[in-house]
């Protein structure tokens, strides 16, 4: 992930840093969406025994397994001992409700982030490896977790912990359409599938320039329609290899003053709010640049 890619070049200053960080960053947020999809599943088991963060104790002890191999796996390819970046990963993993707790009013804390890392750093050096090895390892732990999911009818932004952060209505594909039209250009809704979303894909209409601006109002350039028919501001969701898109593109979750469009997500008034929570979440969490968009009618 290029997020992932861009810290690790960042913190280790070399290209074998940076392809580190790209294949820690799709480990550990891979990690977190198996379990995302256990605690929601663990919702419809009525009389289901579970923890605080919404899995039984087997599933914990399976993301605190899963977490640690791939520490360990991130330490071996960053030049340490998989057993420092094993436990470096476990341990923080382990002690993520106590975490969970710093900071409890911010959904996004650089504290939390801060505290994993420390926590981390300390236990490999403990165990023998390097103090920053194992910040390192542990700080992707806790960064590349959060995901988004539209349903036809809501957008839910979802934490590490499967907890939802915020939901807003949305809606895809031209009215009269449904979920039987997804493959349909220009009507039908966006398809099923993932998605990534990058931050340096947001685009706001403010930026805009005036010709671009001008052209907009008679259905050309850029923006065509305005910000009638995208809102304030507008971000690129690019589709992931394996999603069947039925030769499609052009995918963005936008505003607008109708509901309705050719294939995006439309959030109509509630694109102000989603764009507030997207800024946020990417200014208070450095490690991270991509938001995975999760499609499931």
């Amino acid at each position: 992930m290029a997020g992932g890619a861009a810290s690790g070049y960042v913190m280790t200053g070399s290209l074998k840093g940076a392809l580190t960080g790209a294949f820690s960053a799709a480990a550990f947020y891979g990690v977190g969406s198996y379990f995302q999809g256990a605690m929601e599943a663990n919702k419809l088991k009525e009389g289901l025994e579970v923890l605080e963060n919404g899995l039984t104790t087997a599933q914990f002890a399976g993301k605190i397994a899963a977490h640690a191999i791939a520490g360990g796996v991130m330490s071996d390819l960053n030049g340490g001992k998989f057993g420092h970046g094993f436990w470096a990963a476990g341990v923080t993993q382990a002690a993520g409700l106590k975490i969970d707790g710093i900071d409890g009013a911010s959904k996004f804390s650089p504290a939390r982030i801060i505290a994993a890392a420390t926590l981390g750093g300390t236990v490999s050096k403990l165990s023998g490896g390097k103090f920053a090895n194992g910040a390192f390892t542990a700080a992707f732990s806790r960064a590349f977790n959060d995901e988004l999911h539209f349903n036809g009818n809501k957008l839910s932004w979802i934490d590490d912990d499967g907890k939802v952060v915020k939901e807003w209505a949305a809606v895809s594909g031209r009215p009269g359409s449904t979920t039987e039209d997804q493959s349909v250009e220009d009507y039908g809704p966006i398809p099923e599938g993932e998605y990534v979303l990058d931050a340096n894909n947001l685009q706001n209409w403010s930026d805009v320039l005036g010709l671009d601006k001008a052209l907009a109002y008679i259905g050309r350039g850029p923006w065509p329609g305005g910000t009638s028919s995208w809102g304030e501001s507008r971000v690129w969701a690019t589709p992931i290899a394996g999603s069947n898109t039925f030769g499609r593109s052009g995918f963005s979750i936008h505003g607008g003053s109708t509901p309705g469009s050719a294939g995006c997500v439309d959030l109509t008034i509630n694109m102000n709010s989603f764009t507030q929570q997207f800024n946020t979440y990417f200014q208070q969490n450095q490690f991270q640049q991509n938001i995975l968009l999760k499609v499931d009618y």
